[in-house]
């Protein structure tokens, strides 16, 4: 391989001309959410009328709900409570609201509304525990279907709280909601004169025992009053009137004075010890008089605010009022069919275009040359769409004939535009060969060879076209079918089995006008092919002495390894992605196997890319197309100007390489 020549050694530079076959702002955008939506625009519309469709039908079958209000306003607990002096108006009743609005929607209190109702016998609230005749289920059925079916909400801010309750008849969903407020108001009372009653039993028990103390009391005080004889007020001054005495005669002379004086001190200090327990028995009568007294004020006071408690009983105000009565609603509160569906169609429609924004995301296939470079880490050199006519898809005849027939399409310029850019990557034409692979079959390989080919013979280049994919022969059956005489001629295949000449080999076709063919035989053949080595580089030598160009059909890359040494023996590999056909990891996999096989890329193609598809994703700029459509209103032959403008751009680089 002529390294000199083309420069592989190193990744090649950008050519001028690849600029033309990209979009102008950014051809490699990865995805653009507008685009996605022009595209599968019909999957919206699709999921949206499914939707839509869906929508409609639970909505009309599911019959018609009525909606009943009721209003209950609290009381504030005490009335004696100025609300005009309370700063922030009802904030301090907040906590309070809201426990009343969880006792509205407790379970006791619906279970009320269910027993009252019956309604755990009505088979649209009990469900199938009606049939089987489990009575509790039954009723946990009816208390859930009314707790799924009522909103209980404070308006605004204030101490009204409005009950709503759904039906499927009104009369029923008005009696639900006056009939849970009227529990939720019998509910209050009875807890409120549970209250009471509890109070009452607590002062009434501590009534006995203050009643019990205070007898006991009386009984302690009258025993010691007795027993200290404390009764008797005129023992105290007696005693000091006989210590008076006695101390007055031990002041007087007597005979015997030492014995009477002793005795007179003995009674005197009897008499003062007398005098000392008579006081402490007074202070403890007075002790018990005083914790009578004490015992005598709080049973006073137990026996009033029983007295209260049963006043309150008899006069007990409401902790809540009904405000409004709920009426039978007029008008059902279930949307409308139409409404159902537009609904359910805005949610389809969301929920399509969220899909397919996540499936882009995750979409990995090549769409964008900037996909190719990044993974190839080489330039790509042509985007070449489906042949179009007037816009149309042209299937039923082969790329290289279109190509022929119609020169001035979108199709045949981005081929010419290939070639171009493959002139300017290789730095002019003489004596290379290029090898055009893909990773997966289909990709429009063989056909983008055979149509390059032909558009470097139109420039005056001396080209060779060989197939070497020996499964599948396309090129050969065309030629074979246009004219079988040249079913005889021998093929490469006869050329590597050392059983004929290389220029026996040669086919000329009117086909591929200006291209020498080097085809393996029509058969198809399902057995592996091994091309020696000696024998591929003695035919990529004498080609490339013999012509400008040498474009090389060979089978997938990665599937076949029947010329994994092939590039060796050339100046390197053109690859081919086919547009939404391959991922970007299968293409760092192919260009893991050709650095292995010791293969240079040259450059990539986007092929087979449907430009009108691209356009709507946004990511690739059609409109040179479409201008080139509409500029030319016939398909005549390309003109001379733009014909001698190419081959003088040809003949000055091969020029500079001679």
């Amino acid at each position: 391989m002529n390294t000199e020549k083309t420069g592989f050694n190193r990744r090649p530079n950008r050519p001028a001309a690849t600029i033309l076959s990209r979009s102008g702002p950014e051809i490699g955008a990865m995805m653009n959410p507008l685009g996605i939506l022009r595209r599968y625009y019909w999957v919206v519309v699709l999921v949206t009328a499914a939707f839509f469709g869906l929508g409609y039908m639970l909505t009309a079958n599911g019959g018609k709900d009525y909606t009943a209000h009721s209003t209950i306003v609290l009381r504030p607990e005490s009335a004696t409570v100025e609300m005009a002096s309370v700063p922030g108006g009802l904030e301090l009743t907040e906590t309070t609201v809201e426990t009343q609005l969880d006792i509205l929607k407790s379970r006791q209190v619906l279970g009320s509304v269910v027993e009252r109702l019956e309604l755990d016998r009505d088979a649209r609230f009990a469900g199938a525990a009606l049939a089987a005749g489990d009575t509790f289920q039954a009723r946990d059925n009816a208390i859930s279907v009314i707790a799924n079916n009522t909103r209980v909400e404070r308006r605004a801010n204030s101490l009204a709280l409005q009950v709503s309750t759904v039906a499927p008849d009104p009369a029923l969903a008005a009696q639900i909601s006056n009939t849970l407020a009227q529990a939720y108001l019998d509910d209050r009372r009875e807890s409120r004169l549970a209250e009471i009653e509890a109070s009452v039993e607590v002062l009434e028990t501590r009534e006995q025992v203050i009643g019990q103390r205070l007898s006991e009391a009386k009984s302690e005080l009258a025993r010691h009053v007795r027993d200290m004889r404390l009764d008797d007020t005129a023992v105290g001054p007696r005693l000091q009137a006989e210590i008076e005495r006695l101390n007055a005669r031990l002041e007087l002379p007597l005979e015997g004075a030492d014995t009477s004086t002793a005795e007179l001190e003995a009674r005197i200090e009897q008499l003062k010890q007398a005098q000392v327990t008579r006081s402490i028995a007074e202070f403890r009568r007075d002790e018990l008089e005083r914790e009578l007294e004490t015992n005598g004020v709080i049973y006073d006071q137990i026996v009033s605010e029983i007295a209260q408690l049963d006043t309150r009983t008899r006069t007990l105000r409401p902790a809540a009022f009904v405000a409004s009565v709920a009426e039978p609603p007029l008008n059902p509160s279930s949307m409308s069919p139409k409404t159902g569906g537009a609904l359910s169609a805005i949610g389809g429609g969301l929920l399509a275009i969220f899909g397919l924004i996540v499936a882009a995301l995750f979409d990995t296939r090549i769409k964008t040359t900037q996909q190719i470079e990044q993974e190839l880490e080489v330039s790509n050199l042509g985007v070449i769409p489906i042949p179009t006519l007037s816009r149309k898809l042209v299937q039923d005849i082969p790329p290289f004939e279109f190509f022929s027939a119609h020169p001035q399409s979108p199709f045949s310029d981005a081929v010419r535009r290939l070639f171009f850019n493959l002139d300017s990557a290789l730095g002019g034409l003489s004596g290379h060969a290029i090898a055009l692979t893909s990773t997966t079959p289909n990709e429009g390989k063989t056909s983008l060879s055979t149509c390059l080919a032909m558009a470097a013979a139109q420039m005056n280049v001396k080209v060779a076209l060989v197939d070497l994919d020996s499964r599948k022969q396309s090129i050969a059956e065309y030629v074979v079918d246009h004219d079988p005489r040249l079913e005889s001629v021998p093929s490469l295949k006869d050329w590597f089995a050392g059983e004929t000449r290389l220029n026996r080999v040669l086919v000329q076709s009117p086909v591929f006008d200006g291209v020498d063919l080097f085809l393996w035989p029509a058969e198809r053949s399902e057995e592996a092919t091994v091309l020696k080595e000696e024998r591929l580089r003695a035919l990529m030598g004498t080609l490339r002495e013999k012509y400008d160009l040498v474009v090389i059909d060979t089978p997938p890359i990665l599937l076949v390894s029947d010329i994994s040494h092939l590039g060796r023996h050339i100046d390197g590999y053109l690859i081919v992605a086919g547009w939404e056909m391959i991922t970007q990891s299968m293409l760092g996999d192919l260009r893991k196997v050709l650095s292995l096989a010791g293969g240079p890329i040259i450059g990539s193609v986007l092929n087979r890319v449907d430009a009108k598809k691209q356009h709507q994703l946004g990511t690739y700029d059609h409109l040179y197309y479409h201008q080139y459509e509409h500029y030319y209103d016939t398909d005549a032959p390309a003109s001379q100007s733009t014909r001698a403008r190419i081959l003088g751009s040809l003949n000055r680089s091969k020029a500079r390489q001679s």
